[in-house]
């Protein structure tokens, strides 16, 4: 994949959003909230952490969402 400067908003934008996906999976007052919904907001958290991170030490990634791949960055 080649490498592009995929660093749209900030370090601190990327971070909020992964709270703000982290706290919509702990939501549990939805009766009929499903599990793989939980999955894949905790998934989306962890990939815009590792993406916030990535752009606050300069480092350029491709657009992915491939957390293993995104992990070897750094």
């Amino acid at each position: 994949m080649p490498l592009e400067a995929n660093t749209a908003g900030s370090p601190e934008d990327w971070l909020r959003y992964a709270k703000s996906d982290l706290r919509g999976a702990e939501i549990d007052y939805y009766d009929d909230f499903l599990y793989s919904n939980r999955c894949f907001r905790c998934q989306q958290a962890v990939e815009k952490a590792i993406k916030g991170v990535l752009i606050k030490n300069g480092i350029n990634f491709p657009k992915t969402h491939d957390i293993k791949f995104l992990l070897y960055q750094f």
